[in-house]
């Protein structure tokens, strides 16, 4: 198959990381692909990669998207694709003109994040032959929101590569904590995340403050990994709890070694598409605390690969922050079963070769259709 990717940009996301996971794996099994946005921070890595890309502004408005929708349309009689792959809600709405125009079938995927709750929406939106949804409430909503019936829906979980993932060893452990300064002995969690407001990164610091003000809590510290907006607030909100000391924020950084000195990974985002973050700690052996947002429930089984917390709950956070402070030995066996989960379910070959067959029998439904209307 010739397979295009449409999104609204290359911006620091994981809507852009599943695409360049997703071409790049398609492409390894023999498809042919090429990506359509507007560019962003990850333009630099789409070269690396050598994946062609179209420029193309997927803008506000009734009349720049159907200016979008033509300019989307041209690309597709030039590329000649056999399926587009929509992702976010004007690059899907610009597939859906698109087809129009060039008779080139598309599927989307619901990315949970920055869906505005509207009927004039709900009426806009168009899901093409058949919708991807990453994680269960995404198949659920699918169906509530926007009426698609189960039978148009493929539920395919996010997938990491493991081999960029490998397993953290005691020896990459003891190195890594050296590497961030950390006491060898001491308890540390680690969050992966842009520091944004929707990650909730000042209730991590606020359950931390209160896990240290206990008895056995008191050596914890914390390591963040990106950056954001929020930066600077957390920075001071750090200070006024009190956590300076017990906080290391690193910034966009590789985050395997991050993962490595770690005990446990923990999020506490308030709204998840599925979240990458914390099936790549699994990959490392590493057990997860996260709030019960977006595919928490499919990724992880509470008391055996981790636990699930409630959103905005600080003091059911800080217990099990505590948790893994009190059973080290415990969460370190949470985290080997944790790694034989995402093995099982959340490898990039999986995805890859479910949107596969996703695409085919989007295809499939092309030919059913143009029989049915002769």
């Amino acid at each position: 198959m010739k397979i295009g990717y449409v999104l609204r940009s290359l911006e620091d996301s994981g809507v852009t990381v599943y695409c360049l996971r997703l071409a790049e794996a398609m492409r390894r099994r023999g498809h042919d692909v090429f990506l359509v946005s507007d560019g962003g921070v990850y333009a630099d890595e789409v070269k690396r990669r050598n994946l062609r890309h179209h420029p193309l502004p997927l803008c506000r408005g009734p009349l720049r998207s159907l200016l979008a929708a033509r300019r989307l349309a041209d690309i597709v009689r030039a590329e000649r694709p056999d399926i587009l792959h929509g992702n976010w809600r004007r690059a899907q709405m610009a597939c859906h003109l698109a087809e129009k125009a060039t008779g080139v079938p598309y599927v989307t995927t619901l990315h949970l994040v920055g869906i505005p709750d509207s009927w004039l929406y709900r009426r806009l939106s168009h899901w093409g032959r058949l919708t991807i949804a990453p994680c269960s409430e995404a198949v659920a909503y699918l169906q509530t929101h926007f009426g698609v019936p189960r039978e148009r829906i493929r539920l395919i979980f996010h997938g990491v590569d493991p081999e960029q993932w490998p397993v953290a060893t005691p020896e990459r452990q003891a190195a890594a904590r050296r590497q961030f300064g950390l006491p060898l002995e001491a308890p540390v969690l680690v969050c992966v995340a842009r520091l944004e407001a929707v990650k909730r990164h000042d209730l991590l610091l606020r359950a931390l403050a209160e896990v240290r003000r206990s008895e056995a809590g008191a050596g914890l510290r914390l390591l963040l990994v990106g950056d954001g907006q929020e930066r600077e607030a957390l920075r001071r909100l750090a200070g006024a709890l009190g956590l300076s000391d017990a906080v290391s924020f690193l910034g966009f950084t590789d985050p395997h070694a991050a993962l490595a000195a770690a005990d446990a990974f923990v999020l506490a985002s308030d709204k998840e598409s599925f979240g990458f973050a914390p099936v790549e700690a699994m990959f490392t052996g590493r057990a997860v605390i996260r709030t019960d947002s977006e595919g928490a429930r499919d990724q992880i089984v509470p008391g055996e690969t981790g636990q699930i917390v409630p959103r905005g709950d600080v003091g059911t956070l800080a217990a099990a922050m505590v948790d893994v402070v009190a059973r080290r030995g415990f969460w370190a066996e949470c985290g080997a079963r944790a790694r034989a989960a995402a093995v099982r379910q959340f490898t990039l070959d999986q995805m890859a070769e479910q949107t596969e067959r996703c695409c085919l029998d989007a295809l499939a439904t092309v030919g059913a259709t143009e029989s049915r209307n002769l």
